[in-house]
């Protein structure tokens, strides 16, 4: 026997079930962590994140309950045009969710200056939130539209004109959808490959949105949020 187990003994009975409750909340808060952690992975887990496809893409990769989703984006901010790749670029993320599920999809690397294909599972999705990067923290607005994808077919979103007007913490944007299904019909043969890519489906987007823009200035490791 332990020393442990052995001073257990010698302890009156309501001292030793005093013990033995010590130790049940010990183990259950050794086992209790892990569990705690291991949820929180899996709810992290929940949101998946899509990057827009690269040249060379052939559609014999996307699985048979897939779809792609054509756009093009064109950024100005402040009266300035947004370049992909400039000493200071904003980076573009998009959120949006599977309206049967629930599931949580990030595109992430939007480009703000040309055309970008995403390979989505077939669903009908709603746009949930854009956020913009930059080094001093990020502007995230809601600009909400509904679509669908396909299977095995390619949803045009249009080219959108984003317009964003700020000052320190406040600003708005400005989103505009103009259909351009010519210059769709090259991107996507730039990315996919000449005669490879369904016709491209337009979904119907609002062709004119504002929104407010609400930024979280992060410096040295502290975070602060524009007021409502």
């Amino acid at each position: 026997m332990s020393t442990r187990g052995a001073f257990k003994e010698w302890l009156p009975s309501h001292a030793r079930g005093a013990a033995k409750r010590a130790d049940s909340n010990r183990w259950g808060k050794l086992l209790c962590g892990p569990f705690l952690l291991l949820a929180g992975v899996l709810m992290l887990g929940c949101t998946t994140v899509v990057t827009p496809l690269q040249p060379g893409y052939l559609p014999s990769m996307m699985k048979s309950s897939h779809g792609l989703v054509l756009g093009r984006m064109h950024l100005v901010w402040n009266g300035r045009e947004q370049r992909t790749g400039a000493r200071f670029p904003l980076h573009v993320r998009l959120r949006i969710t599977e309206e049967k599920s629930g599931a949580q999809v990030v595109i992430d690397r939007v480009p703000v200056d040309g055309p970008f294909v995403l390979d989505l599972p077939a669903a009908s999705y709603r746009l949930t939130g854009i956020s913009l990067h930059n080094s001093l923290g990020v502007w995230q607005t809601s600009l909400p539209a509904t679509f669908n994808v396909w299977p095995q077919k390619c949803t045009y979103w249009g080219t959108w004109e984003l317009q964003m007007q700020t000052e320190f913490f406040l600003g708005s944007i400005t989103r505009q959808v103009f259909d351009q299904r010519d210059l769709a019909a090259r991107d996507l043969h730039a990315i996919i490959g000449h005669g490879q890519a369904p016709p491209p489906l337009v979904a119907q987007l609002a062709t004119l949105m504002q929104g407010p823009l609400v930024l979280t200035f992060q410096t040295e490791g502290t975070q602060l949020t524009s007021p409502p």
